[in-house]
């Protein structure tokens, strides 16, 4: 390399040391930060909002939770840094559980002051928690530094390797359906004690509310309509019957004339176990897939997850607003037609062996 060229990649080395923006005291030492992954919010007393973080251990000190009643969400991020010796950084968060009596409250000011942050990633997922999550982290960190790393990276899991087997949801996802003018938000809901940490099904909101959970069934039947998902397995009880493999494809009319939505869909899949003595191909029997879909709840609470409403405005139907659409929605009747291709157990699918 000749003394011409070493001189200018030094000379350039110099501008580049020179610019403000990339001035070292405008970084942070990896020791003066605390990366935060997992934090949850819960209704605290007096109106108060309680923010638990977990802060990763940097160097020898054990990992711990810090727990902070606060005015607003912003404030808590100020007391936190008054009370620890390390910076919090929003931006390193990935996970936020809120409380069911946060979230059936109402969850926008908190989604506005997040939303607000520039720094905190759209790829947030949020998830809804019943019982004692801190005590379960508490506990759980003494045994497990990493388990907030470990519930990050199974969202990712169930997000892009096992679609259908839990709701996944982040910041963008909620944001794009509160917004939307026809469809509702959904969110994973968990219970925890001081041992677990279980997925208990999705939950309906209207707006920013949650009103309801699904249940177990309904759940199930639910991930099939919810972006067509595939399901490993699935499990009804009414039936005697469980199937894996479950691949579905639907196709839905809405004729606001007849007040009608027809849901034409085709479920292939094998047979795994069945105890029953009946044609699991009998129209009769697949009644029974209609009753645990979860419309008629759907219906009740006035909530249009499935964003069938969408439907409603076709190329030779007027546009709907969301206010009508919430009055028509309830007095629907809707009707599924099922064609199920089902790989039997033995020839036959009466149950005779």
């Amino acid at each position: 390399m000749s003394w011409r060229t070493k001189a200018t990649l030094w000379a350039m080395a110099g501008i580049l040391f020179a610019t403000p923006g990339c001035s070292s005291r405008d970084y942070n030492i990896i020791e003066e930060i605390a990366p935060i992954i997992l934090w949850t919010i819960d209704q605290g007393q007096d109106g108060m909002l309680e923010i638990s973080l977990l802060v990763p251990p940097l160097g020898k000190e054990e990992k711990k939770m810090i727990t902070l009643h606060t005015d607003l969400l912003k404030e808590g991020k100020k007391e936190f840094n008054r009370s620890y010796h390390r910076e919090l950084k929003t931006g390193q968060k990935r996970v936020l559980f809120i409380s069911e009596e946060f979230a059936r409250q109402g969850m926008q000011p908190i989604i506005d002051t997040i939303l607000a942050d520039p720094k905190l990633s759209m790829r947030l997922y949020l998830a809804v928690y019943r019982g004692d999550l801190q005590g379960y982290l508490q506990k759980k960190i003494k045994k497990d530094p990493l388990i907030d790393y470990y519930i990050y990276r199974n969202f990712k899991h169930y997000e892009s390797r096992s679609p259908g087997e839990m709701t996944v949801v982040n910041l963008h996802q909620f944001m794009k359906n509160f917004y939307s003018p026809l469809s509702d938000p959904v969110l994973p809901v968990f219970q925890a004690d001081q041992n677990n940490l279980t997925y208990e099904g999705t939950g309906l909101f209207r707006t920013d509310k949650l009103v309801s959970v699904l249940s177990r069934t309904e759940e199930q039947m639910f991930q099939l309509q919810y972006k067509n998902h595939r399901l490993q397995d699935l499990s009804l009880p009414e039936l005697s019957v469980n199937v894996s493999d479950v691949h579905a494809k639907s196709d839905w009319k809405v004729d606001r004339k007849q007040t009608r939505v027809t849901i034409n869909t085709e479920i292939r899949c094998r047979i795994e176990e069945y105890h029953g003595k009946k044609d699991l191909l009998d129209p009769a029997q697949l009644d029974e897939l209609n009753r645990n879909i979860g419309f008629k709840k759907m219906q009740e609470l006035k909530v249009d997850p499935l964003n069938m409403g969408s439907y409603a405005s076709g190329a030779f139907q007027s546009r709907i607003e969301r206010k009508d659409w919430q009055k028509e929605w309830p007095q629907m009747k809707v009707e599924v037609h099922y064609k199920i291709f089902m790989e039997p157990l033995t020839n036959s699918l009466s149950g005779s062996r």
